[in-house]
């Protein structure tokens, strides 16, 4: 399989942004009052996407396919877990932020995200062919890395409880937390 330029800026451009994610995460626990820290996870939320349409760009796909269906479940049941499933101040009121909510889809899992990020780069691998595989496993697999981070090292230092809620709660979830949250 040939290299592109865009594939491998689309790469690049993933890597700058998992490499944002990290640094957002290491630097809330090492160094919380650091100047335009609260940049960092936007920019790259924002390179995430711009690494995606790089990647679709690049592949061309000539029409639409029921693969699409799949990328449009992932993408809003991504941006449902992870900002439309934590209560108002979750994150940025300081009281709030040394508990864990452990309601919701945060009583099924740690990282309820993961699963349909996952979900959606796949049916975009599916959908735009061997070319965008590269692009699309690099983005779940740093994506993986980053949970593997907040779960072993940013989440307990930020949540006074999260030691606790890891050993209630599954990583990812399963088929009895799923039937148990019901």
């Amino acid at each position: 399989m040939k290299m592109h330029g865009l594939t491998v800026a689309a790469c690049v451009t993933a890597a700058i942004a998992f490499g944002l994610f990290y640094l957002y995460d290491l630097l809330s626990v090492s160094r919380p009052d650091t100047k335009g820290l609260s940049l960092l996870f936007p920019l790259g939320a924002v390179l995430t996407v711009v690494s995606t349409v790089l990647t679709v760009i690049d592949c061309r796909p000539l029409k639409p396919s029921w693969w699409l269906i799949g990328v449009a479940v992932g993408l809003i049941l991504t941006v449902k877990a992870l900002f439309f499933s934590l209560p108002k101040g979750t994150y940025t009121d300081p009281a709030a932020r040394r508990r864990v909510y452990d309601g919701g889809l945060y009583g099924i899992c740690r990282h309820p995200g993961f699963p349909p990020f996952v979900l959606m780069y796949v049916c975009i691998g599916f959908w735009l062919g061997e070319r965008s595989a590269l692009c699309c496993g690099l983005l779940c697999l740093m994506n993986l890395v980053y949970i593997i981070l907040q779960d072993r090292y940013t989440f307990p230092h930020i949540f006074d409880d999260y030691v606790d809620y890891r050993c209630r709660v599954p990583f990812l979830p399963t088929a009895k937390s799923i039937l148990k949250h019901k």
